[in-house]
């Protein structure tokens, strides 16, 4: 959950917050990463657990209200983001952690192995006490990974990324997140670490991709979300379309506007070559 608030200014330390406006909604990596595949019927596990008390219940009933089944259930607390934008334009964001970020490897028990096709991970995840039971989970499916960055891949253990490249993960990244690898972010650097194909977002310009060759540019004049942007790409590449049409068909999913019934059609065009 995300609690978003326009606040007089933004406050330092135990100071209080004066909000002139505020608003929740349902936010978050793993639900934004399930959004595409939920519109366009695709089948799909959200392992992220909702919780309880004020910010699970309200969770509960919105997914509820969408459609959206979470797979993982928790007794704990759920926790919320917590986005402090003042009216000079200055943000700021912090977290309260819950059980969303939990993982127990028994919750994978009644999946069948052979109806997986792929799996998408978050560095949130492995940020936590749990990511040892993550990386176990997903080596033991064997199925293609899609891992992209979260807000806390700077608490990411060397050695969970050393078990995470091993499985040759596609790499998804924003600029930011690229630096975090190497100065500069070359993609040669970070596709030599993981072995496979590695795309970074620029917002307003499109998005890189290099396949350890050469580097190309898929043109896309808007804003993208990360999140999204994953969930899409799956989807298009689990359907047999090619990497560049992946790419432009996850950036126009990540308009907002634009409904489930389009992006069938956009993606079956895309896969019959229309």
């Amino acid at each position: 959950m995300t609690v978003r608030a326009v606040v007089k200014e933004i406050p330092s330390f135990n100071n209080d917050i004066d909000v002139i406006r505020s608003e929740s909604l349902v936010g978050g990596c793993g639900y934004e990463a399930v959004r595409i595949p939920h519109l366009l019927a695709f089948p799909y596990v959200l392992m992220c657990p909702v919780g309880s008390g004020v910010y699970g219940d309200y969770v509960s009933g919105e997914l509820e209200k969408i459609g959206i089944k979470v797979y993982a259930q928790s007794n704990e607390l759920a926790g919320c983001m917590y986005e402090l934008t003042d009216e000079k334009g200055s943000s700021t964001a912090f977290i309260n952690p819950g059980c969303e970020y939990s993982f127990s490897y028994a919750d994978m028990q009644d999946i069948d192995p052979e109806e997986v096709y792929c799996v998408i991970v978050s560095s949130e995840v492995l940020a936590y006490d749990d990511g040892e039971e993550v990386l176990a989970a997903i080596e033991d499916l064997g199925k293609p990974v899609y891992f992209f960055h979260g807000e806390r891949f700077i608490e990411v253990s060397d050695d969970a990324l050393e078990r995470l490249a091993d499985l040759k993960p596609v790499m998804v990244l924003s600029e930011s997140d690229a630096r975090e690898y190497a100065q500069d972010y070359p993609l040669e650097h970070i596709h030599a670490f993981t072995g496979n194909d590695v795309l970074l977002l620029r917002q307003n310009e499109g998005v890189v991709w290099f396949d350890g060759n050469e580097s190309r540019m898929v043109p896309y004049r808007d804003t993208m979300s990360l999140w999204t942007f994953v969930g899409a790409y799956v989807c298009a590449r689990e359907s047999g379309v090619d990497i560049g049409n992946g790419i432009l068909f996850a950036c126009e999913a990540c308009d907002i506007s634009r409904s489930g019934v389009d992006l069938k059609k956009r993606l079956a065009g895309m896969i019959l070559g229309h």
